[in-house]
């Protein structure tokens, strides 16, 4: 699901296929990461496919999150932002396009 860490902070990489974003264009995903519960959802309302489509926004907690111009295929959130969150569980909308 593309979802791991890199020194200790969080890496969203997703490699994911048409199929894989179901009828409403949007995957979840809900893994533990340091000490939090992160709830990460995808969301590819087009359904390309892994290699067409790149990062297009992020949203950290309801938030923008600051992501680099060129629209990466990837992005980096530092382990210090997740641990500054409050609640136990931390919830990351990445638009695909």
């Amino acid at each position: 699901m593309g979802i791991r860490g890199i020194w200790g902070d969080l890496l969203l990489a997703p490699k994911l296929m048409p199929d894989q974003f179901g009828a409403k264009g949007q995957l979840v995903v809900t893994t533990n990461f340091a000490g939090k519960c992160l709830k990460v959802t995808y969301v590819n309302r087009s359904k390309k496919p892994y290699g067409q489509y790149k990062i297009d926004s992020v949203l950290f907690q309801g938030r923008s999150f600051p992501i680099p111009d060129d629209r990466p295929i990837e992005v980096t959130i530092p382990r210090s932002t997740l641990t500054q969150v409050v609640s136990p569980t931390v919830e990351i909308t990445v638009n695909l396009a």
